[in-house]
């Protein structure tokens, strides 16, 4: 089933890009256009039920990944903030150093 879950991802993927949305968006309209193509028939299938099934818990599972790698950007931004005022706070007391160093020649 892993090997189906991908293609369908890469698809999806590929589609929204070419679309020029998120991949959340073209998820949720993949899902509804599904779900509007299912309500035009006579009624849904046992299939299409799974069908429909799966890409809810697929969507579930790449909002839950889209949230997890959100909250790992915003602890890189973290970790570039600290990093960027330890570099300014060396680079001051460097000069310091050095005015210090041409006071006493």
């Amino acid at each position: 089933m892993k090997i189906y879950t991908t293609n369908v991802r890469n698809f999806l993927s590929r589609w929204a890009r070419f679309l020029g949305v998120s991949l959340r968006a073209g998820l949720t309209a993949a899902l509804l256009l599904f779900l509007l193509i299912a309500g035009c028939s006579s009624g849904p299938s046992e299939e299409e039920l799974a069908q429909l099934e799966t890409l809810k818990a697929e969507v579930t599972s790449l909002q839950k990944e889209v949230s997890a790698k959100q909250a790992e950007k915003a602890g890189l931004d973290k970790q570039v903030a600290d990093k960027q005022a330890e570099l300014a706070a060396a680079m001051k007391e460097q000069e310091a150093t050095r005015e210090r160093l041409k006071s006493q020649q």
